[in-house]
């Protein structure tokens, strides 16, 4: 046997009271600026508009995973006395270095 009229209604309403006191997300209005390397961004960009996300989406993602972990989203190393010796070396030496257009030439160049 069916429920009544009046005993369906008041199911409704009670649901739709229910859903409409559950507290709310709150509205997006905290802002984020920062600056970094106009290749850094263009290259980060061009990753983001191939698996479909705003940089703004990034971001949220970034921040909720740093929530969710209560710390960053993946390892960040101090790097060794070597490692940091190697980067210096680089920084100091970029001049010498061989620049190349595409991995293709790269790859020739290490054959010849």
């Amino acid at each position: 046997m069916g429920i009544g009229g009046g005993a369906v209604l008041d199911a409704v309403a009670h649901v739709c009271y229910k859903a409409s006191t559950r507290r709310t997300p709150m509205t997006k209005t905290a802002m984020v600026r920062a600056r970094m390397e106009p290749g850094l961004k263009k290259d980060a960009e061009r990753v983001m508009d191939q698996i479909g996300i705003s940089p703004t989406e990034a971001i949220r993602l970034f921040y909720r995973q740093v929530s969710l972990h209560e710390g960053l989203p993946f390892e960040v190393r101090i790097p060794n006395a070597e490692t940091r010796a190697a980067m210096a070396e680089v920084r100091n030496n970029r001049h010498k270095l061989k620049s190349y257009r595409s991995m293709s030439a790269l790859a020739r160049a290490l054959r010849a």
